[in-house]
């Protein structure tokens, strides 16, 4: 498996390129897709499972896939573009980072070291993600 960072198997519930899950009997392991909801550019809300998937990730994963895709076929490393490396509040181990913090606290991620192996420009959003 590559790890995509954006997962974590014994929390279906947080969600990864696949959607969220909720349980479908608690205690009994078992998941389920979950309802999400997102406002399109009219202005309308839309609810359904599938919201869960394409409310985060836009056109992401296919980018993705196209990159690896080009890795294959690129005579040399400069042919394609690879993936940037995330390091956030100093830990570039590529596990999920969780910060535990007392309601009303400030967080602050930092990711000052992170950095592109292809010298593009890195930019970073921060948001809680609501409903865990």
């Amino acid at each position: 498996m590559i790890p995509t960072g954006l997962s974590d198997s014994k929390h279906p519930e947080w969600g990864s390129w696949g959607g969220r899950y909720g349980p479908v009997a608690f205690g009994e392991g078992h998941f389920a897709d979950s309802v999400g909801t997102v406002v399109d550019e009219s202005g309308r809300m839309i609810m359904g499972s599938h919201v869960t998937v394409w409310r985060r990730q836009e056109a992401s994963f296919q980018r993705d896939f196209a990159a690896r895709m080009k890795w294959l076929t690129a005579s040399e490393f400069s042919g394609a573009n690879h993936a940037s490396v995330a390091v956030v509040n100093g830990d570039k181990s590529r596990r999920r980072t969780e910060i535990t913090v007392e309601p009303g606290q400030e967080v602050m991620p930092e990711a000052v070291d992170s950095c592109d192996p292809d010298g593009d420009s890195l930019s970073f959003k921060w948001w809680q993600y609501f409903g865990l």
